[in-house]
């Protein structure tokens, strides 16, 4: 009986998430934020309208990406949760460090980055790592959970610690430019799926370039 009802309750139960997941992204696209296709983003994340999320890029839990600057995420990365990117922080060169009195006084409410956020192609972040104004964090690389990324995070480099620092590199120098030249993160799913040795053999890429780029979305 109660197997019975479950079955029956599933179907309603996924159309409810996919709407309320649909209503949530309709929210972010009114406040600026560009999605592209196949992005999930962990409704309930608090996201700026100066981010952008590149094609297929997931955010598996309650995220916060805000502050006055850009934050751009490229294709393919793997962001856990808790995550946060804070691209802007609170002015300590003037007296008060509080926004909310700062508004009421009627002064600068301007705040202090180093810059915007950019985070490259299929790049890893564990949860509740922090990346803070103006880090950038290249192709490949590997964020841990719990990481505060303070300063820039070379290719495929695997980071932690607070401040993080680079543990140590995910392959050798030869492959990691090897997979940087093929760019494979611009390529469709369906030449991915033609190179089984790229994606199910450690150590190994195409030894050509693909030769349909009309393919690449």
């Amino acid at each position: 009986m109660i197997k019975g009802v479950r079955r029956l309750l599933l179907p309603v139960l996924r159309l409810w998430r996919e709407a309320r997941r649909q209503i949530f992204y309709a929210r972010l696209r009114s406040r600026g934020v560009d999605l592209a296709p196949r992005c999930q983003i962990a409704v309930g994340s608090e996201v700026s309208g100066r981010t952008n999320f590149g094609f297929g890029t997931t955010v598996t839990g309650p995220s916060i990406f805000k502050g006055s600057e850009p934050i751009k995420i490229g294709r393919y990365c793997a962001i856990g949760e808790g995550v946060r990117m804070i691209s802007s922080n609170h002015r300590t060169d003037v007296a008060n460090l509080q926004y909310r009195l700062q508004r009421r006084l009627e002064f600068d409410e301007s705040e202090a980055s180093r810059g915007p956020i950019s985070v490259g192609h299929n790049v890893w972040i564990g949860d509740a790592a922090i990346i803070l104004d103006g880090v950038a964090i290249g192709n490949g690389a590997v964020v841990a959970a719990g990481a505060i990324v303070t300063r820039d995070v070379p290719a495929f480099a695997i980071v932690g610690g607070s401040p993080a620092r680079t543990i140590r590199m995910r392959l050798p120098q030869e492959e990691i430019d090897r997979l940087e030249q093929l760019q494979w993160w611009l390529w469709s799913e369906e030449e991915m799926a033609r190179h089984p040795e790229l994606f199910d053999q450690p150590g190994q890429s195409p030894t050509v370039q693909p030769r349909d780029r009309s393919e690449q979305i």
